[in-house]
């Protein structure tokens, strides 16, 4: 890519993109870098498109003082960098949604705590903001107005006969196999996906 192109292409993506965030971004441009910024009290967020081709993206927790989004990458290919720009925007977008509230529920409370407990780890450590909670169903009484997802582990998953259609949306049966083995990755595909039908 000859560099007067290369030129064009930067600023343009960087016109673009600073049209598709919101107002609250402030702009700035130094010897090295172009940068739009915005800070609330959660987050720092940072486009940086520096004059080497290097574009930059970032997402502070300033509450954990943790990038909880980065990336950088070279302006090779425009369709590439257009693909990580929306992907960025994406994530943006859902940053500040509602953190999903989730409960293990298995006969007695006792497992499904450990479970709970176990699921919101790996959830944390993959940096997935949901609340895990565990207990008994019968002891939760609110449960369908307090929770998004109420999770049955195998030893209950019987039960979902007995509750109104109106409340089995918000159901869903741990697998067997997840359940045994704690394959949170493939729960976590399960529950965002029943969350996203239910959305």
């Amino acid at each position: 890519m000859n560099e007067f192109l290369f030129d064009c292409y930067l600023e343009i993506l960087f016109q673009w993109i600073k049209h598709q965030l919101p107002a609250s971004f402030q702009e700035s441009e130094d010897a090295w870098d172009h940068t739009l910024i915005e800070e609330s009290d959660q987050y720092r967020v940072r486009v940086s498109f520096y004059h080497t081709g290097i574009i930059e993206e970032v997402i502070e927790d300033l509450q954990t003082q943790t990038a909880i989004y980065y990336i950088h990458f070279n302006l090779d290919f425009f369709h590439k960098a257009v693909r990580m720009l929306k992907e960025f925007l994406d994530f943006y977008a859902h940053l500040n949604d509602p953190q999903k509230r989730v409960l293990v529920c298995c006969s007695c409370g006792i497992t499904s705590s450990f479970f709970a407990d176990a699921f919101e780890t790996f959830l944390k450590n993959n940096r997935i903001q949901m609340l895990v909670d565990g207990g008994d169903l019968l002891s939760k009484q609110d449960c369908f107005q307090f929770y998004d997802l109420i999770l049955l582990t195998p030893q209950i998953a019987y039960m979902e006969s007995r509750f109104p259609v109106e409340q089995k949306d918000k159901l869903l049966q741990i697998p067997v196999s997840d359940y045994a083995t704690s394959n949170f990755i493939h729960l976590f595909y399960l529950v965002a996906q029943k969350l996203e039908t239910e959305a």
